[in-house]
């Protein structure tokens, strides 16, 4: 049996055909993740709803009453990681690009993505936390499905316009911990996108 975490917008702890454990100390009443952590652990065989791809998991959500801030992302994967012993961390999340380009000192407002500049501030940052995990010799993959957004809702239409940890490359990895490669934290990633 493996550990999973889902760091998404909210969880419907009540459902039939799921047994997830919310960490976080709200729930939104928005259930997105409850249809991700369906698709990953739904009760196989029990003839309710559809049939998750993992067999055998204990399911763990990590949640905020409102919207994810990138700060409760973060403390959500370490708090998934170091202290549930989750081996899977999944999201599937993207971030705006109106809250990109407030957040980050206005810059260039492209409707179909961001900035190098952005880009590469998400990177560093998400390098930067899954590191400090590493370096405490925590064992995780990061499962980021991302860049399913559109130019109605102003979500990035590729991955790496999604923020977080789709935004990853080796040229903006977070390099201060001598101990930590940026193989180490790029093998690590998986980002499913499109």
């Amino acid at each position: 049996t493996v550990n999973i975490g889902v760091i998404d917008s909210g969880f419907q702890t009540n459902h039939e055909d799921l047994d997830i454990t919310v960490v976080s100390k709200n729930n939104s009443s928005d259930n997105h993740g409850t249809h991700v952590a369906g698709i990953i652990a739904a009760k196989q065989n029990n003839g309710v709803g559809s049939t998750g791809i993992v067999n055998k998991a204990n399911l763990f959500g990590y949640t905020s009453k409102n919207k994810l801030t990138d700060t409760e992302v973060y403390n959500g994967l370490d708090i998934l990681v170091r202290e549930y012993h989750c081996k899977t961390i999944n999201l599937s999340i993207g971030k705006p690009i109106y809250e990109f380009n407030n957040k980050l000192y206005q810059s260039a407002n492209k409707i179909n993505g961001l900035t190098d500049y952005e880009v590469n501030c998400w990177g560093t940052r998400a390098s930067k936390e899954i590191a400090l995990l590493l370096k405490d010799k925590q064992d995780f993959i990061v499962i980021h499905a991302a860049g399913n957004g559109s130019q109605n809702k102003k979500i990035g239409l590729d991955a790496e316009n999604n923020g977080f940890f789709s935004s990853i490359t080796p040229d903006n990895c977070y390099k201060k911990f001598s101990e930590v490669s940026v193989d180490d934290i790029m093998s690590r990633l998986l980002i499913v996108a499109n």
